[in-house]
């Protein structure tokens, strides 16, 4: 299965669960490498980890989709909770 037809096959195309190693073509600074290969030890690489994340979604074009709108007036809910 190519990488292109791996995408394709998932339900979020932009969530791959192999982008640690899809990352190493795209990077050749070894504290990434190492990271990408061994995984965070602690907090700050966590973050650092995440914000390499960040940039193989915008490498590839992923874009993640628009959250739900949650919102609502004080006026909407309170004739709803009128109606109960």
């Amino acid at each position: 299965m190519n990488h292109q037809t791996q995408l394709s096959a998932m339900s979020n195309k932009w969530d791959n669960p192999n982008w640690r190693e899809d990352m190493l073509n795209y990077t050749s600074d070894e504290g990434e490498i190492k990271l990408l290969k061994e995984g965070p030890k602690s907090w700050t690489q966590a973050m650092r980890l995440s914000a390499i994340h960040g940039r193989y979604k915008k490498i590839m074009g992923y874009v993640e989709p628009e959250p739900k709108d949650c919102q609502s007036s004080f006026k909407e809910w309170n004739g709803k909770s009128k109606s109960l």
